[in-house]
């Protein structure tokens, strides 16, 4: 046998059923199994369970929640037409003019909608 017949297109090929490793196929019309679906999901919630536990008992109880400064900046934003300029009535929020404001400005400009009288920061 000379070299150029054992490097052949033919002699290289494997035939599907001499693979050695198990990989499920799926054809056009089939559906991905729930036995193969129910490990990597099982791997996800418990890595959700462990990053859940580790936040729960890492994140220092005294860190207040910041609900109260959004919904502040986005009365702030709320009062004016376009963006509103730093006054002591923001200051409390901080700098309303270092932020990124598409978020407060449309948030502020939906606080009109609030009709019924709800807390701002329930509606």
């Amino acid at each position: 046998m000379t070299f150029s017949e054992i490097n052949t297109d033919q002699n290289l090929r494997v035939a599907p059923e001499e693979t050695s490793v198990n990989v499920p196929v799926v054809k056009k019309d089939e559906q991905v199994s729930t036995q193969f679906l129910k490990w990597p999901i099982t791997v996800l919630l418990v890595y959700f369970g462990v990053r859940l536990a580790y936040f729960a008992l890492n994140i220092a109880s005294f860190v207040p929640p910041d609900e109260v400064t959004h919904a502040g900046i986005c009365r702030a934003f709320s009062k004016v037409f376009l963006l509103p300029a730093n006054a002591p009535e923001t200051y409390e929020f901080g700098l309303v003019t270092n932020i990124p404001w598409l978020y407060y400005w449309t948030m502020g400009k939906l606080l009109h909608l609030n009709i019924f009288g709800l807390p701002d920061l329930v509606f």
